[in-house]
C-alpha cells in the first residue's frame, strides 16, 4: 500500500478492535493476542463438547480439521443426518400445529378499484391482440 502512495485509515474501539487486518501492519502483540482469542475459542469448544457429547474422544476430534456429515456422524458429533424437511415433519407429528389465514377485508373502493382495473386490462389485452393479428406490411 505504502508502495503505491495508497493511504488507508482504520476507525475502531478498543486495544484489539483491528487487531489483524488486511491493511494494517501486523505486529506481535497483536499476532498473540489473536492467537490467544483462537486458544480461547478451542478450548471453549472442547469443553462444551465434553459437558455435552461425553462419548466423544475431544482428543482425536479436537484437531482444528473440519467433520462433515458421515465423518461427524462417525465420531459422533452429530446423532444423526436428516433434512429439515424430515425435522418438520416429525416435529409436526409431535406437537399440535395449527394453519392460520389471515384474510384482509377489502374496502367497497378497493373492491370496485379491482374491478375497474380488471376491465381495463382487459380491453387493454383485447386491443393489442386485435392489433397483433393485423398485418401493417401488405
Amino acid at each position: 500500500m505504502k508502495k503505491n502512495e495508497i493511504d488507508y485509515e482504520t476507525i475502531s474501539a478498543g486495544e484489539f478492535k483491528t487487531t489483524l487486518t488486511t491493511f494494517g501492519e501486523i505486529t506481535q502483540k497483536g499476532r498473540d493476542k489473536v492467537k490467544e482469542d483462537v486458544e480461547d475459542m478451542h478450548g471453549l469448544f472442547k469443553k462444551w463438547v465434553k459437558d455435552h457429547r461425553p462419548s466423544v474422544d475431544i482428543d482425536k476430534i479436537a484437531t482444528g480439521e473440519t467433520w462433515v456429515g458421515m465423518q461427524a456422524k462417525d465420531k459422533y458429533m452429530i446423532d444423526e443426518m436428516r433434512t429439515s424437511d424430515e425435522c418438520i415433519v416429525d416435529a409436526c407429528a409431535e406437537a399440535e400445529v395449527y394453519e392460520i389465514e389471515f384474510e384482509h377485508k377489502q374496502s367497497i373502493q378497493d373492491k370496485v378499484g379491482s374491478i375497474f382495473k380488471g376491465t381495463i386490462d382487459k380491453a387493454i389485452s383485447a386491443f393489442f391482440e386485435k392489433g397483433d393479428s393485423r398485418n401493417f406490411y401488405s
